[in-house]
């Protein structure tokens, strides 16, 4: 091949070279599109109550995220009660054991709504507020127990 040859073969593989860039970004143009229209369609059907198909989504992810806020409030209640027995003139009260108890199942019943409101039904906006409220207030009991078992140690040990 000679010079005007190679030039034009140059030319020709820069020209495909764009055109190639040009239709990826297309493409990726295309793509952010169809994304956000899948979301789009998400959110309808999640206001809507239905699938792409017309079905009614599952309700029990949306009781699972009702039972694990309802759980993770009542161990916040019995952690303050606890919190309260545990500072009695003479040590801890005999029904602190009664109130831990309550934090230990409710604080499990919350841990396993946590997996069970995950999957895909009914109530998409109601779960993705419950199910980070539900963790944040399971992992300030779980604080606030460790804090009360720290301070009725040292009771204990100064007793």
């Amino acid at each position: 091949m000679t010079g005007p040859a190679l030039d034009r073969l140059a030319t020709r593989s820069q020209a495909l070279r764009q055109e190639l860039e040009q239709r990826r970004c297309a493409i990726a143009a295309l793509e952010r599109q169809l994304s956000a229209a899948r979301e789009a369609r998400e959110r309808a059907e999640d206001l809507l109550g239905q699938d792409a198909l017309g079905q009614p989504l599952r309700l029990l992810p949306l009781i699972w995220a009702l039972v694990g806020g309802l759980a993770a409030l009542t161990s916040v209640f019995c952690t303050y009660l606890v919190g309260i027995m545990s500072r009695g003139r003479y040590g801890p009260d005999s029904d602190i054991t009664m109130a831990l108890a309550a934090v230990t199942i409710a604080l499990s019943l919350a841990g396993i709504s946590l997996v069970w409101s995950g999957r895909q039904g009914a109530g998409g906006l109601c779960r993705a507020v419950l199910r980070p409220l539900t963790l944040v207030l399971g992992g300030g009991s779980v604080t606030a127990l460790i804090v009360v078992a720290l301070v009725v140690t040292q009771w204990m040990l100064l007793r």
